[in-house]
């Protein structure tokens, strides 16, 4: 699978949000920008029901956030939904840039199996975002201890987002009394 991608709602608007993605650039995922129950995506984490496609760009409701008909390619694509005791709390989808479309069952049991063990990390993001989010806010995360709302900074605070339940290390550049530290 490639461009396997995790999406999950706790937004106020009820918009998904990516919270990591692999295969794709900071520069693809910035682009993408997700529409309460658009796209196969946001049908999984409507419905709860995975979705599995032979050749994702015949399927009607395929959104392009990820620039896959530049690739030349028609993949398959599936993605599942990550439950707990809440409910739907996310969605784990990927594309299969072959022709082999006698793995989908294979993909769809993997990303299962891998979403099973993401839903805590999925939870504790919710639950950090739901605390550090102001109730009458616009539905974009911003720290607490972090002053700025420009759209530089709302970019800034989905990539702290993106990482933040992860074990990842992160490189912070910048000029001596920014405030990376708040970061």
């Amino acid at each position: 699978l490639s461009r396997v991608t995790l999406a999950s709602v706790a937004r106020p608007d009820g918009r998904p949000h990516i919270l990591g993605a692999h295969g794709m650039t900071p520069l693809e995922l910035q682009r993408v920008r997700f529409r309460k129950g658009e796209g196969l995506i946001g049908r999984v984490l409507q419905s709860g029901e995975a979705v599995r496609c032979e050749r994702v760009l015949d399927e009607p409701a395929y959104v392009d956030w990820m620039g896959i008909r530049r690739l030349g390619v028609d993949p398959s694509f599936c993605c599942v939904s990550l439950r707990s005791s809440h409910g739907v709390v996310g969605a784990l989808g990927g594309y299969r840039l072959s022709s082999d479309t006698g793995q989908m069952e294979n993909d769809v049991q993997m990303l299962t199996v891998v979403g099973g063990l993401l839903v805590p990390h999925v939870l504790a993001w919710q639950e950090a975002l739901l605390h550090d989010m102001p109730s009458d806010g616009p539905g974009h995360y911003q720290p607490s201890n972090i002053i700025g709302n420009s759209k530089k900074m709302r970019n800034l605070y989905d990539l702290v987002l993106q990482v933040a339940t992860s074990q990842t290390t992160v490189l912070l550049r910048g000029e001596s009394g920014t405030g990376k530290e708040l970061v």
